[in-house]
């Protein structure tokens, strides 16, 4: 299995528009990242975790040819507004595109995207989501705490912390995105 952090800023990105704070008027490059966005391959699967707004700059860096499936984490705009670029996957299928999220992320997508299932089908999970490591069973939870920390770093990080024990332990993902 391979893992691709495509974007790890921020809502906002960073540096953000208009701040003069320490971290973005940096010329490190750690302090240059686009928004939240994951590329999973596993075998010859290729899901991809959220769409940022920053997806296409994303897929020309890091050469990302191919899509299976979307999983979205959330229904907000930093994880969403990159749809109409996964648009281009599509075109290599001979069916709809899987996408996965809640009932309140599917809501806002039809909404946001109301052209969105001619090109994808859109398909509700529940939490907690599993995901399998061998015999292991490891929960990705859902966003918790209060809205002005869902997108601190340690949120992020305790909502990929399944994932991670999936990549320390050698593991694979569950085959959920080819469910009905």
């Amino acid at each position: 299995m391979r893992v691709t952090f495509l974007g790890t800023g921020t809502s906002v990105g960073v540096p953000r528009i208009a701040c003069d704070c320490p971290v973005c008027s940096s010329t490190q490059p750690e302090n240059k990242r686009l928004r939240c966005s994951i590329l999973i391959e596993h075998g010859d699967r290729h899901i991809l975790v959220d769409t940022s707004p920053d997806l296409r700059t994303q897929a020309l860096t890091y050469q990302v040819d191919r899509v299976d499936a979307v999983l979205f984490t959330h229904g907000h705009a930093d994880h969403l507004h990159g749809l109409d670029d996964v648009r281009i996957y599509c075109f290599q299928r001979d069916d709809p595109l899987p996408c996965y999220g809640d009932a309140a992320t599917l809501d806002r997508i039809r909404r946001v995207f109301d052209y969105v299932e001619e090109s994808f089908a859109l398909r509700q999970y529940g939490w907690p989501l599993y995901l399998y490591s061998g015999d292991r069973k490891v929960t990705y939870t859902e966003h918790v705490g209060r809205k002005e920390h869902y997108h601190h770093p340690r949120c992020a990080m305790r909502n990929l912390s399944a994932l991670e024990r999936i990549i320390e332990r050698g593991g694979t993902v569950s085959d959920f995105w080819s469910a009905d």
